[in-house]
């Protein structure tokens, strides 16, 4: 080629390669950056046939429309010209200088003006209504017009022209300020654009309604019951919450519900970065690989790990986990006794992994295997040192069983204390919950190491001495009130190689719980026979966990993991939500609702008419540089299912 035509061939591929921008104007180009709130659809009248299809398909013709709220807000506009409803329109709050207020003014007292945007399908009509003529109207200045002028707060008499669309309100500094300001397209990259553009619509919190909600906000406060570290991940978290600027959800109505939603903080925001870059993590994304691919699916979740320096952080997600896990009237499925050590278990255990899967499936035979099973492959840092972790971990949770007189008992205890000092972090935060498992046996140890030099081992010997010491206080209150008895309490044992499955070796982590322990007929009727082992199998550096009687799951997922067979990530009934799921998501929770239901809900208290059906609804937690979200899909089969659940 010739270096003549080499510049312009060039050129040509550049520009071939990069996506044409969308055609203005789209909802983020009418709702301003500054805006207080704001709603807008990209086509209402497209918006009104689909909301319509997906009420049809749900069965709940009662049910609200996805349309209605703008429907109810574009008749109460009150224009005498016919706005076409086939381009976006918005409605806004404008607050400070963009409402036409003075820049400190207080929008909870009445500082606020609401507007419209629309187009209309003739200018030439809304010139006539007006009184003006249309090239009058494409100067853009902004026209006292007649309209609606009730009140102060929500008019349509201030009209000005601007890209084919009419912006109005009841303040003239309003709608001037509003056709200038920076819109919501300018703070969103590019990649992002693309996306919200190709919503139905939009629905935007903005900085002053932010600062209204976290005004009262006291970030100090938490959950007395955590630790120390674990409190201060908590107030970094609260922290992060008072660094939020906006609040952006895009949604979608198709062949069910999609919301894009996400929480944008200040760049220069200490707080909010680090949870971000904590959460983040490596940077990968979320999946189910290796998961059986069953119609029988009740819930599945994913979740990739979190850098070893984060672990507190990741015991503060256990904790919003464990919090909601209680047992039915009076009596705690945890004890609280229980419930510190419990979260800083699942913490460790959770921080010692790369990625984790689990789902939930109806078992294939109830009669004969129990209602479900549950499997999960995980991918830990060191497989190896991943087992033999859970094996000390069963070893010194038998309470009963650990001498301390044992000569071998008190070398171990002797090496955990010594690791509570350990230069990798990782270590002293496994020394430091093993040692809680131990409980009043390590207590002499820890006495002594109070009295070490390293400002670290003091550190964590006072603070687990004084957990073990409320620990033991509780429990004297649970055992007198009858709980201890009641409460989920299981002691376990591994066996490693007990058996063979699908080519592999099987390890048996054994489950013990009291001969009167109140769950154990629950657990059997829930988890079939085998709801006592846990089977481990450790395939390619990766770990399959089976937790119930239907060993066929167990050889699917081994088989996936060791052929590299994507299995459930690839499912069907997930092909809607990969549609909108952003590859940068960390997190991510599917449930069956009917299902989860039926399984939760008392035979006797279910209603009649409900039949537990497959479909999939969807959440996942992503990150970005300066925003956090969540992506929602629930199919129209699911929308009864959430009616109900929400008791609408």
């Amino acid at each position: 080629m010739s270096a003549k035509w080499f510049l312009p061939g060039f050129l040509a591929l550049v520009l071939l390669a990069v996506p044409a921008p969308a055609e203005p104007p789209l909802p983020l180009d009418l709702i301003p950056e500054d805006a207080c709130i704001g709603v807008s659809a990209r086509n209402l009248e497209e918006l009104r046939a689909k909301s319509d299809r997906l009420v049809a398909r749900s069965g709940r013709a009662d049910f609200p429309r996805p349309s209605q709220l703008l429907d109810m807000a574009v008749k109460e506009l009150r224009v005498e010209w016919k706005i076409d409803e086939k381009k976006p329109l918005a409605l806004v709050c404008l607050a400070g200088t963009l409402g036409g207020f003075d820049a400190d003014a207080d929008p909870d007292i009445n500082h606020f003006a609401i507007g419209a945007v629309v187009a209309p399908r003739s200018l030439d009509e809304a010139a006539r209504v007006y009184g003006v003529a249309p090239d009058d109207l494409k100067k853009g200045a902004v026209r006292r017009v007649p309209g609606r002028d009730e009140n102060e707060y929500f008019g349509t008499t201030r009209a000005g022209y601007r890209d084919g669309m009419l912006y109005l309100t009841g303040r003239e500094k309003a709608t001037a300020a509003w056709m200038k300001a920076r819109t919501l397209r300018d703070a969103q990259p590019a990649q992002r654009q693309r996306r919200l553009d190709a919503a139905d619509g939009v629905v935007y919190l903005g900085p002053t309604l932010m600062r209204f909600l976290q005004k009262d906000f006291d970030p100090d406060t938490v959950d007395p019951q955590l630790g120390p570290q674990e409190a201060e991940a908590q107030k970094r978290l609260n922290k992060a919450f008072t660094e939020a600027r906006y609040v952006l959800a895009a949604y979608r109505v198709d062949d069910g519900v999609g919301l894009d939603l996400s929480v944008g903080f200040d760049p220069k925001g200490t707080q909010s970065q680090a949870v971000l870059k904590a959460v983040t993590g490596s940077g990968r994304t979320s999946n189910l690989n290796g998961l059986p691919d069953s119609d029988r699916l009740v819930v599945a979740f994913a979740a990739i790990g979190l850098k070893r320096g984060d672990l507190h952080l990741a015991r503060v997600f256990a904790a919003e986990l464990w919090g909601g896990v209680r047992g039915a009237g009076a009596v705690p499925l945890l004890l609280d006794s229980d419930v510190v050590l419990a979260r800083r278990l699942l913490g460790d255990v959770y921080g010692k992994l790369r990625l984790g899967r689990v789902a939930v499936y109806h078992s294939s035979d109830p009669a004969r295997l129990g209602q479900v099973s549950a499997v999960a492959v995980l991918e830990p840092n060191d497989p190896a040192r991943f087992l033999d972790d859970i094996a000390q971990y069963a070893r010194l949770g038998a309470v009963d069983k650990v001498d301390p007189g044992d000569r071998a008992t008190r070398e171990e205890i002797e090496k955990l204390v010594a690791d509570l000092g350990s230069e990798e972090f990782e270590a002293r935060e496994s020394a430091t919950t093993k040692l809680g498992l131990i409980g009043d046996a390590a207590l002499p140890y820890l006495e002594k190491a109070e009295k070490s030099e390293d400002a670290e081992v003091h550190r964590r010997a006072a603070d687990l001495r004084q957990a073990i010491r409320a620990a033991a206080d509780l429990r004297k209150r649970e055992l007198a009130e009858g709980l201890v008895k009641k409460a989920f309490h299981p002691s376990f044992t591994l066996q490693r190689d007990a058996e063979k499955r699908a080519g592999a070796s099987v390890h048996l982590l054994g489950m013990r719980l009291q001969e009167d322990a109140a769950y154990s007929q629950a657990l059997k009727d829930l988890f079939g026979p085998e709801w006592g082992r846990i089977r481990i199998v450790v395939v390619d550096k990766q770990v399959v966990v089976l937790l119930g009687s239907d060993l066929v799951l167990l050889d699917e997922a081994v088989r996936n993991v060791r052929d590299g067979k994507p299995g459930l990530e690839r499912s069907a009934a997930l092909a809607e939500f990969h549609k909108q799921a952003a590859p940068e998501r960390r997190m991510e929770l599917h449930f069956a609702l009917s299902r989860v239901q039926a399984l939760l809900t008392p035979a006797n208290e279910l209603p009649k008419d409900v039949k537990p059906s497959g479909a999939v609804s969807s959440v996942a937690l992503r990150t970005g540089r300066t925003d956090m979200g969540l992506d929602l899909w629930v199919p129209a089969e699911a929308v009864p299912d959430v009616i109900r659940w929400l008791h609408l």
